[in-house]
């Protein structure tokens, strides 16, 4: 018979001593005052100790209770039917920001169940990233030509440094910054077009209308067009157009002809000429994008599309430097194999920005086809752009590729990739703009019927890996839910504990309900064990916190710190203690 310390103390529900298949966890009570490599050997090793939970109820009649953690404790008959809930140490759960994927991934192998209360790593870093870059500020020093507020929107941050050379998309001086918005504190993007000027027209009807439509498309993968307008508080007349901010997204541009640590780049592939055949296939085939990536970018780009040209509107401009990778960017040469799944997600980037800035031109083009040809047109152009988009990914190459090479380009890459992506490539640069005779000749139809049926059940897998993604995100926001709740009366306690004074009264956090939370508060996070440590259990505080928020009728014991007073009271009683006390604070 073997009887372990729990450092669980009297809030444990887990037997301890059993003879046959239950062993003695073993004392843990050392688990704290270790190296952080020590503890997680520790922590293997009391994971693997832990029956299963279906085994739980045949040994609670014969549950004993140790007297080391919080002995101040007094146990109902309910709570000894919870079930068992291992306590979890700071040291484990605390997350470095700055921790790199290559320690995530040791962390991932090392089967630590610990992790399975803390929120997933990847998830965690993605989102660090996002908020770091959020966290930015405009600096009034470094960026004194930048004015305080435009328009609605302050702290104006620049999100590339000094361009004086015109857009190659719009033939136009561009600045990005990033904003936040003083009606809704919503961070958002400013794309600001240098010394543009109106025509004598201006805004008219037709443009108002489509800048409207453009307001009222929401598609996942477009990035959220908000509003536009022309202001002087850069010292000329700037066009400014407003978008939602997606921190840290790159570009296609970017992530796969700029950036050395993707396989994909350019910049990684070494020379082939001089090696044998089979070893230039293999090596040409490294440097190519998986085909399921790229499926999913045809699904999504194609997605986006066919959701404009349903409300009447064009893109006029698919290229890959318009189009973001929002999140779940393509692994490193160095990525693990686990993270090879990841299928990123892209947005349409500048949506209405060509409708404003060639308002003039489309009016002339509009007069001489016809309002709703020239829609339709144009519509048929995003098609072939999103084909040269396809094509520069599926190739490898950011060069032009001229109409006369396209079949024998893509005939040089049909060993890597399927018939059917091959086709769709091919059906999208050989769409003929001008032709509109039918139903079947407008973009939709060609959508429909002539690009659906080669992604056939891909969009099954794209659909699975929404569901899982969706999944994923579900069971680790239930391992953080409660963080703001607790949260909450943490900040409670944290107003009224130690207040020096309130309304000329010195003593008003030492008397009364004020009080009673002061030895709660000692409760919670001053205790001590028998010998006189810290007693420093994660799981205690959020046990007690829940209990406390739920204004549960349980009772426990409050005492002194010199042992004189002794309270016994419930944790709905102490509830009423908080909210009477704040609501002093506050009126």
């Amino acid at each position: 018979m073997n009887t372990g310390d729990c450092f669980y103390g009297d809030e444990c529900s887990f037997l301890h001593e059993k003879d046959g298949n239950v062993q003695s966890i073993g004392n843990f009570n050392n688990l704290f005052d270790k190296a952080s490599g020590e503890s997680n050997l520790l922590i293997n090793q009391f994971n693997q100790q832990i029956p299963s939970e279906s085994k739980l109820s045949g040994y609670l009649s014969d549950i004993k209770l140790n007297d080391n953690g919080p002995s101040s404790k007094i146990l109902n008959a309910a709570e000894k039917t919870k079930p068992f809930i291992p306590s979890r140490n700071f040291q484990n759960l605390a997350l470095d920001s700055n921790m790199n994927s290559s320690n995530h991934q040791k962390r991932q192998n090392s089967g630590n169940s610990a992790n399975y209360f803390v929120f997933n790593e990847d998830i965690k870093l993605e989102a660090l990233k996002k908020n770091n870059f959020l966290s930015n500020l405009n600096n009034g020093e470094m960026f004194t030509e930048i004015p305080s507020q435009v328009g609605t929107y302050i702290d104006l941050y620049p999100l590339d440094g000094a361009i004086t050379t015109p857009s190659s998309c719009f033939n136009l001086i561009t600045t990005i910054y990033k904003a936040i918005n003083i009606k809704t504190g919503k961070t958002v993007c400013l794309r600001r077009i240098h010394s543009f000027t109106l025509s004598k027209s201006g805004l008219d009807k037709g443009l108002l209308l489509k800048i409207k439509e453009w307001k009222q498309l929401n598609h996942s993968n477009i990035v959220k067009f908000y509003e536009v307008f022309i202001t002087k508080e850069f010292g000329d007349n700037s066009l400014v157009f407003v978008y939602d901010f997606h921190a840290a997204s790159k570009t296609l541009l970017a992530q796969y002809y700029f950036n050395s640590n993707t396989s994909f780049s350019s910049k990684n592939s070494s020379s082939t000429v001089n090696r044998p055949y089979s070893q230039q296939q293999q090596a040409q085939r490294q440097k190519l994008l998986p085909e399921s990536h790229i499926w999913s970018y045809i699904i999504q780009l194609i997605s986006a599309l066919r959701a404009i040209h349903s409300k009447g509107l064009a893109a006029r401009i698919v290229d890959v430097k318009k189009i973001l990778i929002t999140s779940g960017f393509p692994p490193s040469d160095n990525a693990s194999q686990s993270s090879q799944g990841i299928y990123p997600r892209i947005k349409l980037n500048c949506c209405c920005i060509m409708d404003v800035i060639t308002n003039e031109i489309i009016k002339e083009e509009m007069n001489i086809q016809g309002a709703k040809n020239h829609t339709l047109i144009v519509q048929k152009e995003d098609l072939v752009m999103a084909g040269k988009v396809l094509l520069s990914i599926v190739t490898n190459s950011y060069s032009p590729i001229s109409d006369s090479n396209t079949m024998d380009t893509l005939n040089s890459i049909s060993r890597y990739y399927s018939d059917d992506l091959i086709m769709l490539v091919y059906k999208l640069l050989a769409i003929k703009r001008n032709e509109i005779t039918e139903d079947k000749d407008r973009s939709i139809a060609i959508i429909d019927t002539q690009l659906t049926p080669l992604m056939g059940a891909r969009f099954y897998e794209q659909l699975d890996h929404v569901y899982q993604k969706n999944d994923c995100l579900e069971n680790e926001l239930c391992k953080e839910m409660d963080n703001s709740r607790l949260f909450r009366l943490l900040a409670k306690l944290g107003c009224i504990n130690e207040r020096p004074e309130l309304g000329m009264n010195e003593k008003w956090s030492e008397t009364g309900d004020r009080y009673l939370l002061k030895l709660f508060r000692d409760y919670i996070f001053h205790q001590n064990k028998e010998d006189g440590s810290p007693f420093v259990d994660l799981g205690h505080i959020i046990s007690t916190l829940n209990k406390l928020d739920a204004g549960s009728k349980e009772k426990l014991c409050l005492s002194s710190r010199d042992g004189q007073n002794v309270i016994i009271v419930t944790f709905a009683e102490l509830k009423k203690c908080i909210e009477n006390s704040f609501q002093q604070l506050i009126t």
